[in-house]
């Protein structure tokens, strides 16, 4: 009798045993199931958000004026331009006064090149290969510091129009100053060259590294906003 019952203890334990990992394993699927969805529909809604502009849309997008303008501004901010209009306007009668944005267009220059122009200042020989153009300088050549935002012509290759850019230009197209550093880099068909004076040992004034990168900066930003 003791070894029936003890038979029949263990085939209960048994069963029990049993129930359990069946549970376990249930528990298990379910839980697995509900990742795999979860990782599911998390791909369905990365599937459905829309892909930005590409790098070439933004640069087909983009304005050159609006970049030049952003680089002079960036340049006035550097130069401490707002400083000079605050004490320039304190001592003017009230009905004289000017704002600030008119002060800017009479000190910095933001201009289309003209088509098929036989000469740019700042090289010497006109670059060709481009189908449009801005220069930004200031008025006042103090400083040597002049720029130009290019589109690069259909069917032009970029990487040797900017070498024709570094090949051709000229630092010392002002007669009272150098530029010491000529930066020419591209954003796909947008070129973007500008030759300023870097501050280092031999010259005491003139722009910072972080400032010189602070203008190529600005000239990426104003593009990669064009789709805004």
């Amino acid at each position: 009798m003791k070894k029936i019952l003890a038979l029949l203890i263990a085939a209960m334990m048994l069963l029990t045993l049993v129930a359990c990992n069946n549970t376990n394993e249930e528990t298990k699927d379910n839980a697995n199931n509900d990742q795999n969805e979860s990782v599911n529909d998390s791909d369905k809604e990365q599937d459905n958000v829309p892909a930005g502009p590409s790098k070439a849309e933004l640069a087909a997008n983009a304005s050159l004026e609006e970049i030049a303008k952003a680089v002079m501004n960036k340049y006035a901010e550097f130069a401490g331009m707002e400083t000079t209009y605050n004490e320039y306007m304190a001592d003017m009668p009230e009905e004289e006064k000017i704002p600030y944005e008119e002060f800017l267009s009479y000190q910095l220059s933001v201009a289309p090149v003209e088509d098929g122009a036989e000469w740019l200042m700042g090289f010497s020989e006109a670059p060709t290969g481009y189908s449009e153009a801005y220069c930004y300088q200031p008025m006042m050549m103090g400083q040597a510091f002049i720029g130009y935002i290019f589109r690069v012509a259909e069917g032009t290759d970029v990487e040797a129009f900017k070498t024709s850019l570094k090949d051709t230009c000229d630092p010392r197209w002002n007669i009272c100053t150098i530029a010491n550093t000529t930066v020419c880099e591209n954003y796909e068909n947008i070129v973007y060259f500008s030759m300023m004076v870097v501050i280092d040992d031999e010259n005491p004034h003139g722009f910072t590294e972080e400032q010189k990168n602070d203008f190529y900066n600005t000239f990426v930003e104003v593009i990669e906003n064009s789709a805004e």
